[in-house]
């Protein structure tokens, strides 16, 4: 049985605080459009994304992320540390 999405955000949550990378396994090959195969998602503790954004898998984020609304940071992108993607406070 796949993990809900509350549960999901929960555990990336505790890892975060904790000050661990939040890593998340490859997209599902049977997903709908016949998704290709990529690395996993990897984002560095301190993260701050504001709501809309997406965070396509094969991405690797340093510490220290913070995101506008609506960010789309597409696949296969590494970033570094303290990076601000869109409009931020």
């Amino acid at each position: 049985m796949a993990d809900s999405p509350q549960r999901l955000a929960a555990e990336a949550d505790r890892e975060l605080e904790e000050g661990r990378p939040c890593v998340r396994p490859r997209s599902d090959p049977r997903a709908p459009g016949g998704a290709r195969r990529r690395g996993p998602l990897v984002l560095g503790p301190g993260a701050h994304l504001r709501s809309g954004s997406v965070i396509y898998t094969g991405t690797t984020i340093g510490s220290g992320l913070n995101t506008g609304h609506n960010v789309i940071i597409r696949e296969e992108c590494m970033l570094g540390d303290d990076v601000r993607s869109g409009p931020t406070r």
